[in-house]
């Protein structure tokens, strides 16, 4: 019986210093895909412990941390998901940092013009799946400006970067991605304008999955004023 109680308490020990990356000397940050880039480059600048930022669709992501997947911190493109996480106690209430929005991009020799164009069903179009929040947010912009492109979609990503690499790839004809995505591949692509300049906007938020001191030190870090100018160069609003 000792013995056993002995291996128990090691195998507990080792979930929760699992679920506290500051036990190891590291911390974990779980990024939606369209972040990234400006995780990566603020968790360089914060110098108090190493960081592993993993990314993958918010939904993954989601899914991962309700598993129980070993986190300190995530930042999702999707308030509500967000929400639902906190509510669930998976994850700790949220905090908005920036906002985004949805632009049209093609090769930089593309046809297209206007959104419109793309009901022509010879185009190769490249949207996220609904269940991605990219996905979601373009449905909902499509819908009040061309609501036929969604019949002729030609295939659908689970992950943001994943519908601008078809488009950089030369796989597609266009696609709909987050402005920030389209600023970051610069030349690469050509943004459309929206009819009438209107944008579909979504929320960035990040919120503390471990309770370590070091975590709530990096949350800081990611959101306070300090990290505005890196937000904003990357092409995100602030709230």
């Amino acid at each position: 019986m000792a013995a056993t109680l002995a291996v128990l308490s090691l195998v507990l020990g080792g979930c929760a210093a699992a679920q506290n990356g500051a036990a190891d000397g590291r911390l974990t940050v779980l990024v939606a895909s369209s972040l990234v880039d400006v995780v990566d480059e603020l968790a360089a600048g914060w110098g108090e412990l190493p960081v592993d930022v993993v990314d993958a669709g918010s939904q993954v992501l989601a899914a991962q941390l309700r598993a129980g997947a070993p986190a300190d911190l995530v930042l999702l493109a999707d308030a509500a998901l967000a929400d639902a996480l906190a509510a669930e106690g998976v994850a700790g209430a949220p905090t908005v940092v920036a906002h985004n929005s949805l632009v049209l991009v093609t090769p930089p020799d593309g046809s297209v013009q206007a959104i419109t164009d793309l009901e022509d069903p010879q185009l190769r179009v490249v949207l996220a799946d609904e269940s991605v929040p990219l996905g979601a947010a373009t449905r909902l912009a499509l819908g009040a400006a061309a609501p036929a492109v969604l019949a002729g979609v030609d295939s659908l990503e689970d992950a943001a970067r994943s519908v601008l690499a078809k488009v950089t790839s030369d796989e597609a004809d266009a696609a709909v991605v987050y402005a920030t995505d389209a600023a970051a591949a610069g030349d690469a692509v050509r943004v459309v304008p929206w009819p009438g300049g209107a944008r579909q906007r979504t929320v960035v938020t990040a919120q503390q999955v471990s309770d370590s001191a070091a975590a709530s030190s990096l949350l800081r870090h990611l959101t306070g004023t300090g990290a505005h100018e890196t937000w904003t160069a990357a092409g995100f609003t602030l709230p």
